[in-house]
């Protein structure tokens, strides 16, 4: 299609209003893609999955689409890191959570709508890896019950835990440490438990300073005999990340394993966020299904341009039975370019798959829709209004076929250096 045609007839900002009703990063990517298609096949069966998506949500229930964030940087993981985060882990539960409620959403409507119902059977419910991921994953943690071996580390670093605190609360407890000390409270500084020494007694405290206060008045201590409790701790801490790390890369070895499946089912609710999204524009625009004609004719009952909404007068307009051409006049603000725009919209909609928004309209399929309208005037080129659309004019002409190149050269007319060009030109 051509570019300048589609920018003029502002068909970018019904993809714009199309994006606002997806609710997944990849369903705005495939809006912002969609172009107007040429085969009347494929126009056809567009069209069809947008009435059929529309009757789906007429039906009342809400339909369980998934937002499907974070879930492409996920599946660009797998195959090239050893282990995923939990946090990944937890993206994709999701994603096979949302795949579940479409399936089994879509499986008793399949009568109700067959084509659009019939892609979740396409999906894959994955329940073993599922549980898998609920099992060991919580909170985007690793959980203890994930292995005997997990469980049993933890529980011996909270024992140990347990024992340094009590270790330093004796400490601080104790009539040897009483006026030597800034607070009565055990803090953590870089990994260590310390208590809190005035700095004239630091001496007197037997341990490693492991910090010291903004002002200089605090050292914090770590005392000798939670030393040797400290050590242990720390071995028991690698113990438990090499079994953490051990589970993620078992349970990315699973996903890698279903990694065509989750991408099947990624992009089939992808392509569900995209569907329903033209449902809910349609519906928003109380627009209809356009008939696709073979006998080149554009009539549109009721049509009102898409992004004036409850602003926009009603038109009935028909061409390409009795004539092939038609010539709009009357005065300024009355409504010409309107009716322009409103006809090369809808043909551009049409041919994207989505629904217009009239009373009823049947529309042929256009190899290009070519369009000048408007103030082109461009300083930086040196071009007046009058030249521009010349310029427009020849580029519409060469693009246009043979037939209409040679109606064009026996119907030559004078444009005055005062007028406003205005053409919209449909190409079979």
């Amino acid at each position: 299609m051509n570019k300048s045609a589609l920018g003029i007839l502002e068909y970018h900002k019904i993809i714009e209003m199309l994006e606002e009703f997806t609710v997944s990063d990849m369903g705005r990517d495939l809006v912002r893609s969609l172009e107007p298609e040429t085969d009347a096949g494929i126009i056809r069966h567009r069209l069809m999955e947008t009435s059929e998506s529309r009757i789906l949500l007429g039906k009342g229930a809400s339909v369980p689409l998934s937002s499907l964030n974070g879930i492409g940087t996920v599946l660009e993981k797998l195959g090239r890191v050893t282990a995923l985060l939990p946090e990944d882990l937890t993206i994709l539960r999701h994603v096979l959570t949302g795949a579940s409620r479409i399936i089994n959403y879509m499986k008793p409507r399949l009568e109700l709508a067959p084509h659009v119902a019939s892609y979740a059977s396409s999906m894959y419910l994955l329940d073993d890896l599922a549980a898998e991921i609920d099992r060991c994953i919580t909170d985007n943690r690793v959980d203890d019950r994930a292995s005997p071996e997990l469980a049993r580390i933890r529980k011996r670093i909270a024992v140990i835990e347990d024992r340094i605190t009590d270790k330093l609360n004796s400490i601080l407890r104790s009539p040897a440490f009483q006026g030597k000390l800034q607070d009565q409270v055990v803090s953590i500084r870089d990994g260590s438990y310390v208590i809190p020494v005035k700095r004239e007694y630091r001496r007197l405290v037997e341990g490693t300073v492991v910090d010291t206060s903004s002002s200089g008045s605090t050292v914090f201590i770590e005392p000798a005999s939670v030393r040797a409790l400290k050590n242990e701790l720390n071995l028991l801490r690698i113990e438990e990340e090499k079994e953490v790390f051990r589970l993620l890369s078992w349970l990315t070895g699973i996903a890698e394993g279903y990694k065509r499946e989750i991408m099947i089912n990624v992009q089939t609710m992808a392509h569900y966020d995209f569907l329903f999204a033209r449902a809910k524009l349609a519906n928003a625009m109380n627009a209809v299904c356009p008939e696709i004609n073979e006998a080149r004719n554009i009539s549109i009952r009721g049509g009102r341009h898409p992004l004036l909404g409850s602003d926009a007068v009603p038109l009935d307009i028909s061409i390409g039975e009795d004539y092939q051409a038609l010539i709009i006049t009357g005065p300024n603000t009355g409504g010409k370019t309107v009716v322009l725009k409103t006809v090369g919209l809808f043909c551009l909609m049409a041919q994207s798959g989505l629904h217009v928004p009239a009373d009823h309209a049947s529309l042929p399929v256009f190899r290009d829709v070519l369009a000048d309208i408007g103030d082109g005037q461009s300083i930086t080129q040196s071009l007046s209004t009058f030249s521009s659309h010349i310029r427009n004019i020849i580029s519409i002409i060469r693009c246009a076929n043979a037939a209409y190149i040679t109606m064009a050269k026996k119907r030559r007319s004078r444009l005055s250096a005062k007028s406003t060009a205005k053409l919209c030109l449909l190409r079979r």
